[in-house]
């Protein structure tokens, strides 16, 4: 167990990826959505896009010193065994890392060939990575950062609301369903803090994998 966000008082100027209206087929959003997948530069693109928000919040989270801490038993923090948040410059060189904070990904990708650095090769995404999986855990450590966790109740809040409102249709897009019904799993009974953390933690792994040049995701802890 990792107590993964100790600066309670923290307000991250990165914000979460929007989210679309999964639900209407028809809307337009949806259809150009369903066309992306149709070709693998399409794909990649998505992913490099993500590659490049993530890398932004390493960047952020590198300038304000953060550590992820790590747990023993009992929740208890074991010292000198966290993990600071630090990217190996060495590794990102060409990407304009000065800069990259302060630009949007399409200014970035296409204003100096900065595409051209995943298709020579020395970038490659890991396994298959899922789209909206990865968004919502990027926004969900986001959300978790720069909300109300003063005390125990409002920590409970806080996560009850990025699942029920703040992330609601990415969640409902990917929750599990019966194997036999096909119908959705209840929610209700969900401990919303244990699902919050969860994302937080497979956040934090793709975090520091970032940092050393690989996607999605490599274990750490």
């Amino acid at each position: 167990m990792y107590l993964t966000l100790e600066l309670l008082k923290m307000t991250l100027k990165t914000s979460p990826i929007p989210t679309r209206n999964w639900k209407n087929s028809k809307d337009p959003v949806t259809e150009r959505d369903r066309k992306r997948k149709e070709s693998q530069q399409s794909v990649d693109r998505r992913i490099h896009y993500l590659w490049f928000h993530f890398l932004k919040l390493c960047l952020e989270l590198e300038s304000i010193g953060h550590v992820f801490e790590k747990k023993g038993g009992g929740g208890k923090i074991i010292q000198g065994k966290g993990i600071p948040v630090k990217v190996n410059w060495d590794v990102y060189v060409g990407w304009d890392l000065e800069n990259l904070r302060g630009m949007k990904f399409n200014e970035w990708y296409y204003g100096d060939n900065k595409c051209d650095l995943f298709n020579e090769g020395f970038f490659k995404y890991s396994g298959r990575p899922q789209y909206h999986s990865l968004v919502k855990k990027f926004n969900v450590l986001i959300e978790y950062m720069n909300g109300d966790k003063s005390s125990y109740e409002k920590e409970m809040d806080l996560c009850e609301k990025i699942i029920k409102e703040y992330q609601q249709e990415r969640f409902e897009r990917l929750q599990r369903t019966d194997s036999k019904t096909g119908k959705p799993l209840n929610r209700e009974v969900l401990d919303y803090k244990r699902i919050v953390k969860g994302d937080i933690k497979d956040c934090e792994q793709m975090i520091l994998s970032i940092c050393e040049g690989r996607f999605p995701k490599r274990n750490i802890f």
